[in-house]
């Protein structure tokens, strides 16, 4: 777990918006190898799950990240299971399918508040 921490304005989210896109520069060139040839899925960079508390476009709540990190993970890792609708399973569902998702592949969570 990493927490980053700081005074408004000092360059939080900026700092995780740079390790998202150095995440992904590396997601899109380990599937141009993997193309090429078999690779090792454990060399594979993290399936990033992110999400911003801050964009006026999504409701603030955590119910609402959770459900949308469970369609996200439910889509990427073929998982099966429906995401709950009732807001109270969805803690629950959200480890589970986290849990699922680790076996084939790490997964970072960045959360900005």
């Amino acid at each position: 777990t990493l927490v980053l921490t700081g005074v408004e304005g000092c360059g939080k989210s900026t700092a995780l918006a740079q390790l998202c896109e150095r995440v992904e520069t590396m997601e899109r060139r380990w599937e141009e190898r993997r193309r090429g040839g078999a690779l090792d899925p454990s060399e594979a960079p993290p399936f990033i799950l992110k999400h911003s508390f801050a964009d006026p476009s999504f409701p603030r709540d955590v119910s609402h990240f959770l459900e949308r990190a469970c369609l996200a993970l439910r889509r990427r890792f073929n998982i099966r299971e429906p995401v709950p609708a009732d807001p109270a399973d969805l803690p629950e569902a959200f480890a589970a399918f986290l849990e699922h998702a680790a076996l084939f592949r790490r997964v970072l969570v960045i959360v900005d508040a």
